[in-house]
């Protein structure tokens, strides 16, 4: 087994501000379409309430990218779209070779709580999902927050 150290990259840290705190970017709900530029890699990214849900379009694969998106505030439609630059880049759960993935329940049910984090390795953006529940004991029945994959 080979391990390759790829911390020295650039993008592959968590962006710190000159107190050493995590950046954060809190995005604005005036726009639905945004595109994720490189320069957020590393940071904490806050994802507002939209009135008719969102699409947030990932730069072009870049070794070490990684960003996190925090779900503060339910949508109208309930759906935040994620979409790669480049067709079938994203791997996530069923799914090796997804061009998007969404966030929510198309029902209105906010998403609140939920979280999505993608890493880079310079040819597929890795998914890691952490869902919003509405119980502490999390079914299927009570998951307020899911990926379509498409």
């Amino acid at each position: 087994m080979t391990v390759t150290k790829r911390s020295a990259l650039v993008g592959n840290a968590l962006a710190m501000d000159e107190r050493q705190y995590r950046e954060v970017i809190a995005l604005s709900s005036g726009s639905t379409a945004i595109t994720v530029s490189t320069g957020w890699s590393g940071k904490m990214i806050i994802v507002p309430g939209f009135t008719s849900g969102a699409l947030l379009t990932l730069p072009a694969v870049g070794d070490g990218l990684n960003f996190e998106f925090y779900h503060v505030g339910g949508t109208a439609s309930g759906v935040v779209t994620y979409a790669a630059a480049a067709t079938g880049t994203i791997v996530c759960y069923g799914d090796a070779a997804a061009d998007s993935i969404t966030i929510g329940k198309a029902t209105g049910a906010p998403s609140i709580g939920g979280s999505v984090r993608f890493v880079c390795d310079g040819t597929y953006w890795y998914t890691i999902m952490q869902p919003a529940f509405s119980s502490a004991a999390p079914t299927s029945a009570t998951m307020t927050e899911y990926a379509i994959v498409s």
